[in-house]
């Protein structure tokens, strides 16, 4: 979103490079490890495609500063499984991205804590055109078949709420525990 000014060299965002850090969570939500470590120490740095084919890191948190790309690789990611000939270049799984903006589904989380994933992105999918059927996305689930990028925890601002969406993350991760599940968020609001 910005002021729609183009300048005359617009890069691709596949083209685009961000080195965040990355740490796996468990399977309750904590933290567990640093996943990219420092270049300056110890030169093991490894792009987002090297968590994303090993199914040993299922959960993640992609931590960061405003404005550090952590939208930005999430958006990567989607646009990545969506595009075969991407998808093919990076050597990544089959799996169907399902993205949603935390900030915009907090309230109706808050509302209703049980409400699971499949409900609100079929509510998001009956403002598109798609024609999915309502159980197509509840069976890619159930078959693990999901990568679930849930972007912005931070942007959720009151801390209570913020909790009742985190603990509704983890319910999602209990329910349809064959997926895989990445949150981002600035550190201090994990």
């Amino acid at each position: 979103k910005g002021t729609g000014d183009r300048g005359t060299f617009d890069p691709e965002l596949h083209d685009v490079f961000v080195n965040l850090r990355v740490v796996e969570v468990d399977d309750t939500g904590n933290l567990r490890r640093s996943l990219i470590l420092d270049r300056k120490t110890t030169g093991d740095v490894h792009d987002i495609w090297h968590f994303v084919k090993q199914s040993e890191y299922k959960h993640l948190a992609i931590l960061g500063p405003p404005g550090s790309g952590k939208t930005t690789i999430m958006q990567h990611i989607v646009m990545t499984l969506t595009i075969p000939r991407l998808r093919r270049k990076v050597r990544a799984p089959r799996k169907i991205p399902i993205f949603l903006f935390l900030r915009e589904h907090a309230s109706g989380i808050k509302e209703n804590p049980e409400i699971s994933v499949v409900a609100l992105v079929n509510k998001r999918l009956e403002t598109m055109v798609s024609k999915l059927h309502p159980d197509w996305i509840e069976r890619q689930l159930h078959q693990g078949n999901c990568l679930i990028l849930l972007d912005g925890l931070d942007e959720v601002s009151e801390d209570d709420t913020r909790r009742i969406v985190s603990q509704w993350v983890r319910m999602q991760i209990e329910n349809y525990p064959d997926n895989h599940f990445y949150v981002s968020s600035r550190p201090g609001g994990y």
